[in-house]
Order: C-alpha cells, then structure tokens, then sequence
C-alpha cells in the first residue's frame, strides 16, 4: 500500500484482536535516513556493493537481471512501467556514472525507512511499529482495547 507524505497515520508497538499497544497518531513524512546514518559508506558494504556492481556491468545488457525481470512481467501479461528500451537506457547510463557515486546511492536508499512524526513529538520508524490509517486498524480490530504506551528511549528524535 502506498502512502502520501503528509498522511495522517497511526503507529502501533504490538497487538492483537483483544489489546493495541498504540505509540499514537502523526504524520507520515516518507522515507529518512535512519537515526545514526551519517552517510559515510563501511568499508564491508562498499566492499559487497562494488561486487554487486562490477558482477553487474559485466553482465551484457540483455543480460541484465531488470531486462530478465522486465521480460518476465510481459510475458505474464503484466504491463511495466518503462519500455524495453528506456530500461536498456537507464541500465547503461547507470553504468556510465561513477562507481562511488552508485555505491554512495546505493547504500543510502538501504538506510532509509518510513518515518512518522508523531502528535506527542516522538518519531517511530517503519521498522519499529505497524503503521497506516487509524480507520484500518480500526476495521480489522473493531472490539480491542486500545492503550497508549510511549515510545521508548533512544528511538531517535525529530530534528
């Protein structure tokens, strides 16, 4: 399910069909750098993305694994997004960019999660609750008991 920024959202710690644990409401503001990413690449990620890369431009371009995905959505009948040959394009044009610039992008699309500014000032990541429109929440658990529990230390705050 897809999310606009600026989303009215709930977070909650944990539940079931009796009791939700709930962190409260708040917005959803997209995707952040998770609390301690200071965008400085370790050595052993930028060790396994070069790998990944290298072993990837090797590859012929009709060899890509996106071009082996993309021909296995049309031949499921799924339409993709792009042509073929915007993502011939896009693959080789990746290929054309410094390698520290692909493995700095790279890294930092994987240390970014959902995040919700919370009501109280507190922020959760994606990671740390199940989040989404309260009336959802609502729906699939209509008699819980709803209790509010803070957000624990150290969970990284709004800046």
């Amino acid at each position: 399910m897809t999310y606009q920024v600026g989303s009215t959202v709930l977070a909650i710690r944990e539940g079931d069909k009796e009791t939700i644990y709930v962190y409260g409401e708040g917005v959803y503001v997209g995707d952040q750098l998770l609390p301690g990413t200071d965008g400085e690449v370790p050595d052993l990620d930028r060790e396994a993305i070069t790998a990944v890369l290298t072993e990837d431009d090797a590859t012929p371009v009709e060899q890509h694994r996106f071009l082996t995905f993309w021909d296995g959505m049309a031949q499921a009948g799924i339409s993709p997004t792009k042509t073929r040959e915007q993502m011939i394009a896009d693959i080789e044009a990746d290929r054309a960019r410094p390698m520290e610039d692909r493995i700095r992008e790279l890294y930092l699309n994987r240390q970014t999660n959902p995040c919700i500014y919370l009501d109280s000032g507190d922020v959760v990541y994606g990671y740390q609750c199940w989040w989404g429109p309260r009336e959802r929440f609502e729906q699939r658990m209509p008699h819980a008991e709803w209790i509010e529990v803070p957000v624990p230390e150290g969970n990284g705050r709004w800046k």
